[in-house]
């Protein structure tokens, strides 16, 4: 044991240059009628506590064979949106990025791809898995008849609605003294959230005779998790890409996702298709895809779930008492109803469900 623990040495591994120099590149170019967003950030150390660091200030555009250009413009830091390329299928199309600081980037070409629409998207529930997976997995089952597409990616966007331990319809004074009834903006028992994917979804159907995608999974929610106490969407968007794209981000999957353990894949340098035109030597970090993009989204209700049991509030106790009491308030229960001159009232989070950070503002789509 003395042997073995004596060979343990920190390891702090090498970068070389500054680790905030290195621009990254993420987007697609949307050739349909949705708006396309390209976000410019530079790489960080593994010790920064600054989470990101934007390319502000510079000039974004989209620029094809035929010599059309087509301009970006910054909303947020570092942030290019364009709300409608309108882009020619027939055409290929290359980024051009011109920083403040006079430095050039430029992508390759790249075809337009069209995506094939999305067949299905459904989920089942699995309430006796032997790998202990118990819960709901969202799937997502595609093709294309002309077996052109071959490489798919894919991206989505989950909201759902939960609610609060107990429904308070009564609001304190500043002073804790008064009770005031709530108006109907000051509820606070239904909210919403929304979560973006962030893992890669990749699939290739190259090797297979068609061109099928068949009940992919897209989304694993465990067992009385909270997305589903309630109501919860799923929204699936697909990318058709080309192999270069896919052998990308399947380099950056294997970077991100996999690794860890003694079995992984060992880190590798993704090459991307972006280059530095002031300094050939620099890295730049990306790959632009261009296409058509297709969306499905389906609902889940909890009533259509067995057994879901979702027990996340924590220690909400109800207890009655008299906010007249000095005793009482300092306790810092909040009113829920009132009962024969008293009020049952239980802790704060309990009441209010923007404490776990949703909004009560309803989505329009719900």
């Amino acid at each position: 044991m003395v042997l073995v623990l004596g060979c343990r040495e920190t390891f702090m591994p090498p970068v070389s240059g500054d680790p905030n120099s290195i621009l990254v590149v993420d987007g697609f170019l949307n050739a349909g009628n949705d708006s396309t967003m390209i976000t410019l950030n530079h790489t960080r150390s593994l010790s920064d506590t600054v989470t990101t660091y934007p390319e502000t200030g510079a000039r974004v555009e989209v620029l094809s064979e035929s010599g059309q250009t087509l301009s970006l413009q910054e909303i947020t830091k570092g942030r290019y949106i364009n709300p409608s390329l309108g882009l020619n299928s027939s055409e290929k199309y290359q980024l051009q990025i011109l920083t403040a600081n006079g430095k050039k980037y430029l992508s390759d070409f790249v075809f337009v791809v069209i995506t094939p629409p999305i067949d299905s998207v459904f989920w089942r529930q699995d309430t006796t898995s032997a790998s202990n997976k118990i819960g709901v997995t969202a799937y997502l089952t595609s093709h294309d008849p002309s077996n052109n597409t071959r490489y798919y990616m894919w991206r989505y966007r989950e909201t759902w609605e939960y609610h609060a331990a107990y429904e308070s319809f009564f609001l304190l004074s500043a002073d804790r003294t008064q009770v005031i009834p709530r108006t109907p903006d000051q509820f606070t028992y239904r909210c919403y959230r929304d979560f973006n994917s962030t893992d890669l979804k990749l699939a290739s159907t190259e090797t297979l005779k068609e061109d099928i995608v068949f009940e992919y999974p897209l989304v694993f929610i465990p067992q009385g998790d909270e997305k589903l106490t309630v109501r919860y969407r799923i929204l699936a968007t697909q990318f058709g890409i080309t192999k270069e794209a896919y052998d990308y981000w399947q380099v950056v999957k294997k970077n991100t996702e996999l690794t860890g353990t003694i079995f992984a894949p060992l880190p590798s340098q993704a090459a991307g298709n972006f280059h530095c035109m002031t300094n050939p030597d620099e890295t730049v970090l990306g790959f632009l895809s261009a296409g058509t993009v297709q969306n499905q989204f389906i609902y889940i209700n909890n009533t259509q779930l067995e057994h879901w049991g979702f027990f996340s509030h924590g220690d909400c106790p109800l207890v009655e008492g008299c906010f007249c009491n000095p005793a009482f308030r300092a306790r810092g229960y909040v009113p829920v109803y009132e009962d024969n001159g008293l009020y049952a009232s239980s802790f704060p989070h309990c009441v209010d469900c923007t404490s776990e950070g949703g909004s009560t503002k309803k989505p329009s789509f719900w």
